[in-house]
């Protein structure tokens, strides 16, 4: 793999695991607002 490709790789993952935070954190956030 070339350094460039690399470098894209880890740009394209670190948006994958973003959105699953992001998406984790909104489910968490429906949860506690269900409990009040």
């Amino acid at each position: 793999m070339k350094f460039e490709e690399l470098i894209q790789f880890v740009e394209e993952n670190k948006q994958e695991h973003f959105q699953d935070i992001i998406s984790q954190n909104e489910a968490a956030i429906k949860k506690i607002d269900e409990e009040k």
